[in-house]
């Protein structure tokens, strides 16, 4: 009973084989088509928007399954690649990556002017790097709905905008007082008129 089950089993792969390879002159068109409503179903799990205007009205899933171009459309698979390029495609993506790479560089900038000073060393440069990728990731979690990313980037924006401000009222700081030490030494190099 069990190897009449293996052969049987064994005999459908060597068929389906043949039949997806095209090979042993069984024709190509055997093979099973996806349904067009396993096709909306898979799409329905790919698309999270779509899922939701489906839940909120039902009447949109009739809609795709009677247009019959659309089903068709459906059941074509595109493969990983053309989903990739398809989402980088789209503008907001762009964003996205361009907000990252700001934000990378910011270790970028830190590496190379702790090399050349060959100690630890975080530039000012580090900081606005980190507030313009910040803002910009910032930006992108808001258009993504994603509360963890807004979260994290806010509290981020918040910790490098008062590193900035200490480190501008420090220079301001060092300023006055490089201004009052030169003030005292130009009234002391005066030649007195009392004399």
């Amino acid at each position: 009973m069990r190897l009449n089950r293996w052969v049987r089993g064994v005999w459908r792969l060597t068929l389906l084989t043949a039949v997806v390879s095209g090979g042993c002159g069984v024709s190509p068109s055997l093979t099973p088509e996806p349904s067009a409503d396993a096709a909306i179903q898979e799409l329905l799990e790919e698309d999270p928007k779509l899922s939701e205007l489906v839940r909120r009205d039902p009447e949109l899933l009739e809609v795709l399954r009677s247009d019959p171009a659309l089903a068709a459309r459906l059941t074509t698979k595109r493969s990983r690649l053309d989903r990739v390029i398809s989402a980088l495609a789209t503008p907001w993506v762009v964003f996205g990556f361009a907000a990252q790479f700001m934000f990378g560089m910011r270790f970028v900038v830190q590496w190379i002017a702790s090399e050349r000073r060959r100690r630890s060393y975080v530039p000012v440069a580090f900081w606005y790097l980190s507030v313009c990728g910040g803002l910009m990731l910032l930006i992108y979690a808001i258009y993504r709905r994603d509360p963890v990313f807004m979260a994290g980037q806010s509290l981020g924006l918040v910790i490098y905008l008062r590193n900035l401000v200490l480190i501008h009222r420090r220079a301001g700081a060092y300023r006055d007082v490089t201004a009052d030490r030169d003030a005292s030494d130009t009234r002391s190099a005066e030649p007195s008129s009392a004399g």
